[in-house]
């Protein structure tokens, strides 16, 4: 038990889910509250009690997302040491900014009055039951993580590609008739299948997943010849440092292909991937083809897609499908998360 406690840290707070759920916690409290200390019932009364929770409920989980990676690397008890003196100094802040608003100077004595300080002590108090939240939090995190990292195994076992028989078809051909460039076609197949095999990290560098996604590209050219056209465009500095999660492009690439196949059997498809200060931004564009082959299992591939996502990123994440009647998009935006190397 004690090791558990010392390697608990803050959790995941800055998501929108928490931030929606500390909004209505804290409308909640406001209410009992209010309830309690006042006798008449007053819009304007419940206003100011409102504006006062708000403002340091929201102020401290400000703080607190801003330096959680800062305090996570502190031991267990500095890190709640420090957290509890941040919500408090945040709490002190807004305690001032209300005397200040009331016409009050910050720095005359009846800020402190008692009333200031017992509202302050029941703030503390709530701070300390807030903390002990978050360890009961991220001993639930912590069972998510292993649960995810199941589930993630489970959906990557489940990507086959479907141009498998395809591409030993077409191997089968350039065998006979372009010997070298059949070797390579194996290596790229190899490449992918590897890639599909690992199963000791679900995310590596962006860098990596554009080569493979180039090898499934090559493997399409040899198959579909100048029926294909298709159109890399890469504007990220440095891809090699960014974290993403593998075998996210080929199977979006693979969808465009077969929603894109005219009845001649012509294709074209474009990828775009770019950087924000804070995203990574990847968008998959095709032009409709026949619809004759939609179906070919790509609702399965978009599917499997959108559950890793979910897993890996919970709702820091976009996955949005635009259609119109000549065009057929995937866009998909990824916070971003610097690749070390090491992680999966």
């Amino acid at each position: 038990m004690l090791a558990d406690f010392v390697d608990l840290k803050i959790p995941n707070i800055c998501k929108n889910s928490v931030l929606l759920s500390v909004i209505l916690y804290t409308q909640l409290l406001v209410f009992t509250i209010y309830v309690l200390a006042e006798t008449s019932w007053s819009f304007q009364s419940l206003g100011t009690y409102t504006m006062y929770m708000q403002w340091v409920a929201l102020g401290s989980l400000f703080v607190l997302c801003t330096l959680r990676t800062r305090l996570n690397k502190l031991s267990a008890v500095k890190t709640r040491v420090y957290g509890l003196c941040l919500c408090f100094t945040v709490a002190l802040m807004v305690e001032c900014i209300a005397a200040f608003i009331s016409n009050k100077f910050i720095f005359d004595s009846s800020v402190f009055s008692l009333m200031s300080m017992s509202r302050l002590i029941a703030l503390f108090i709530c701070f300390l039951v807030l903390f002990r939240l978050f360890d009961l939090l991220a001993i639930l995190e912590k069972r998510h993580q292993a649960e995810s990292i199941s589930r993630l195994d489970a959906l990557q076992s489940r990507i086959r590609p479907h141009f498998l028989f395809n591409s030993l078809n077409t191997i089968s051909e350039l065998t006979a008739t372009q010997p070298e460039q059949a070797e390579a076609a194996i290596d790229a197949l190899a490449m992918l299948f590897r890639a599909n095999l690992e199963t000791d990290n679900v995310q590596h560098s962006l860098q990596r997943e554009i080569d493979l996604c180039e090898r499934y590209l090559d493997l399409e050219r040899w198959r579909l010849a100048e029926r294909l056209r298709s159109t890399v465009s890469v504007s990220v500095k440095s891809p090699q440092e960014h974290l993403i999660p593998k075998l996210l492009l080929q199977p979006l690439i693979e969808n465009a292909i077969v929603h894109g196949m005219s009845e001649a059997g012509d294709v074209q498809i474009e990828l775009d991937i770019r950087e924000t200060n804070t995203d990574i931004s990847i968008k998959v564009d095709n032009l409709k083809g026949s619809g004759k082959v939609m179906s070919h299992g790509n609702g399965i591939a978009i599917n499997n897609i959108q559950e890793r996502l979910i897993v890996l990123y919970d709702d820091q994440h976009t996955f949005r499908v635009k259609e119109s009647d000549e065009r057929y998009s995937v866009i998909v935006r990824l916070p971003k998360r610097k690749f070390d190397g090491l992680r999966g």
